[in-house]
């Protein structure tokens, strides 16, 4: 079972310079998730529920949450009811839930990113009758978005001249270039290849340091024997260090999110499914907080989907 193994962590912590505002000795003491249909505020001390952001609604759940750059303002998708979900955004002070003028009137709208330094969100847009996904880069008054197809958004550079997307099946990275008007102005492939054999890598985010890289999951091995660890690349798509490492039989889950220091990430793992059958269950899945080459587990059969760091 997942709560008697042990997570391996490499020995090489991020080291990186600076610390985010309102945080205890550099270190973030709260993250938000989605949670039983909204979206909690949660304690890193005791992996508990501090305070509710947004609540779920008849027929509409809360999920995919997002910080804006500013720390200000929390984005999320709030669904409608069978095939049909709208962006939405509420302080992160808290107050009132307001929606994004249009959205979802073309379809379920979800995993928004706001984009730093313009007033830019980028999220997915699905269809019923035509499932493909559709990558949106639109404007927060809702008035002009310009899409690529078959893309799902990852993340955004710091600069926000960069987006990281993947295939809607995930099986490829694509890394798109985004002027200042939101248009995607280069789309160009992104798998860097793993220089040891029988490993894979796949890209799932930009590196949290100054290194300007990416951040990847690498699998090595088949079946049962793989074993999975979360890994820094150089901007060539080259291996650079090794973050956590998983014991053989466990693999992530969701997203992986770091402050934007380096030294704190939230990550989830479960029982790897058998090749061929279902993803693994909710319940079997636990979220671990990661500092400076240290883990501890903050709550097992977590409900926790999404985290991302506060400020």
């Amino acid at each position: 079972m997942l709560g008697k193994l042990a997570v391996l962590v490499a020995s090489a912590a991020l080291v990186v310079a600076g610390a985010p505002a309102g945080s205890a000795d550099g270190r973030p003491t709260m993250f938000m998730a989605a949670l039983d249909g909204g979206i909690a505020v949660v304690s890193t001390e005791t992996g508990r529920v501090d305070r509710w952001l947004v609540a779920e609604q008849p027929g509409g759940k809360a999920k995919d949450p997002a910080l804006s750059p500013d720390g200000r303002t929390v984005w999320f998708s709030r669904s409608d009811g069978s095939c049909a979900a709208h962006l939405a955004s509420i302080p992160l002070s808290g107050g009132k839930e307001e929606t994004l003028p249009g959205s979802g009137e073309a379809g379920p709208e979800g995993t928004p990113l706001p984009r730093p330094g313009l007033p830019h969100i980028a999220y997915s847009r699905t269809g019923c009758k035509e499932p493909d996904a559709a990558l949106i880069v639109g404007d927060l008054d809702g008035l002009q978005g310009r899409g690529q197809s078959g893309l799902v958004p990852l993340a955004w550079s710091r600069d926000g001249t960069l987006l990281l997307a993947t295939a809607a099946g995930g099986d490829e990275a694509r890394l798109l270039e985004v002027s200042e008007d939101g248009a995607i102005v280069r789309n160009q492939r992104f798998d860097p290849v793993d220089q040891t054999a029988g490993c894979r890598l796949r890209v799932v985010g930009f590196s949290p340091d100054d290194n300007n890289g990416y951040l990847a999951l690498r699998r090595c091995g088949v079946g049962e024997s793989t074993r999975a660890t979360l890994v820094l690349l150089d901007q060539r798509g080259a291996y650079r260090k090794s973050v956590v490492r998983l014991p053989r039989g466990e693999d992530f889950v969701d997203r992986p999110a770091f402050d934007s220091t380096g030294h704190s990430l939230l990550f989830s793992s479960a029982p790897a499914p058998p090749e061929g059958s279902a993803a693994a269950r909710d319940p079997e899945m636990s979220l671990w907080l990661w500092r400076d080459g240290e883990t501890r587990v903050l709550a097992r059969q977590s409900g926790y989907r999404h985290p991302s760091w506060l400020p």
